[in-house]
């Protein structure tokens, strides 16, 4: 007898929660490197775009102060070669 129905399984639905997990636990690594990351939030229907450079567990990313810049070296992305003449 097999009572394990298995149609309509996504097993993806376990891999996201476990990247954006593994995500947030290297946040605050990379914020001390001197890393930001952009929060999208919606003040009375107009999108804010905030800086963030700390991370409060079971908050979010939050801003350290109103001038908050990127001093992360960042590698740039190599150049794209296909689709060219």
């Amino acid at each position: 007898m097999n009572d394990i129905k298995d149609e309509g399984f996504d097993e993806n639905q376990f891999e996201k929660p476990r990247l954006r997990k593994e995500i947030q636990d290297k946040l605050p690594e990379y914020f001390a490197s001197g890393g930001t990351i952009k929060r999208i939030a919606l003040e009375k229907g107009v999108p804010v775009v905030t800086e963030c450079d700390s991370f409060v567990p079971g908050v979010g990313a939050m801003q350290s102060s109103p001038t908050v810049k990127d001093t992360k070296v960042r590698v740039p992305r190599p150049e794209k070669k296909w689709l060219k003449k």
